[in-house]
């Protein structure tokens, strides 16, 4: 069972028609069939596809897939990409020619598309259907990284900027966790199962940058005995800033707080 097989067992098959369009060369646009997969992040395409809309390579990546295994993938840039009645402009993974394009959740959330629960489908997010709400923090993931992304390419090409909130959302940080000081909010998927939430508000209180990595990397246990469920899947630099980041986070938040917030988020995802 591959990747794409994997996703859509668990969530069901969801395909939009998308419009992509080299940022480069606006001449060179292409409509295509993706599939809606939350677990991804990024938008990716197949190859050719990249090839064909004369894209540029920013960086090389890892790619750990579903069943374990663990390749060389590379980064393209840009293409803007319309779905929804909404665009966005955004940096995709190339995979092998002839693969299935994939929607990723840094573009749901971008522009601020949701799945209906009980259709399955694929819908403009109801508490701003006719224009995309973008938060604050999610704002400062992107808008920087434009500005960035065309310094590093036409003055230092060496250059990579991640922001730590990216990093943790892209980590999966989300699925069991929170940060409601920073507005971060657990995966709908989370609330709606009920899974326990973790929320990392006052997480510098209580940890130092040092005890973060070791125990993101599995390499020490917590007071209970146990490791983190997950080892670490990033670099090095990319675990040095999110640990960092992380021992800044000092507000105390009353536990009766956090919950009456995860119920009106939940709330709030049953009424779309």
């Amino acid at each position: 069972m591959n990747f794409i097989d994997v996703m859509n067992s668990y969530m069901g098959k969801i395909t939009e028609r998308i419009k992509i369009t080299s940022f480069f060369d606006p001449t060179k646009s292409l409509e295509i069939d993706a599939v809606v997969v939350t677990d991804a992040t990024m938008l990716v395409l197949p190859k050719n596809i990249v090839e064909e809309l004369g894209l540029k390579k920013i960086e090389e990546v890892k790619v750990k897939y579903a069943d374990g295994r663990v390749e060389k993938k590379e980064v393209y840039g840009a293409v803007k990409l319309e779905l929804k009645g909404r665009v966005g402009i955004f940096d995709v993974l190339a995979e092998n020619e002839g693969s299935q394009a994939l929607i990723g959740q840094i573009v749901l959330e971008r522009l601020d598309l949701i799945i209906e629960p009980s259709t399955k489908k694929l819908i403009p997010n109801p508490r701003s259907p006719e224009m995309t709400m973008i938060e604050i923090f999610s704002l400062s993931l992107f808008s920087p990284f434009l500005f960035l992304y065309f310094f590093s390419f036409f003055l230092v090409p060496s250059f990579s900027f991640a922001d730590p909130k990216q990093i943790f959302i892209e980590q999966r940080c989300i699925k069991c966790h929170s940060v409601k000081s920073e507005d971060i909010k657990p995966l709908e998927e989370s609330l709606l199962e009920d899974r326990k939430i973790k929320d990392q508000s006052d997480v510098g209180l209580r940890r130092d940058k040092d005890w973060i990595k070791k125990w993101l990397k599995k390499e020490i246990t917590n007071e209970k005995g146990k490791k983190h469920k997950i080892k670490w899947k990033g670099d090095e630099k990319e675990l040095d800033d999110l640990a960092e980041w992380l021992t800044q986070l000092k507000t105390k938040i009353p536990e009766q707080e956090l919950q009456l917030w995860y119920e009106s988020l939940k709330n709030q995802i049953k009424k779309r």
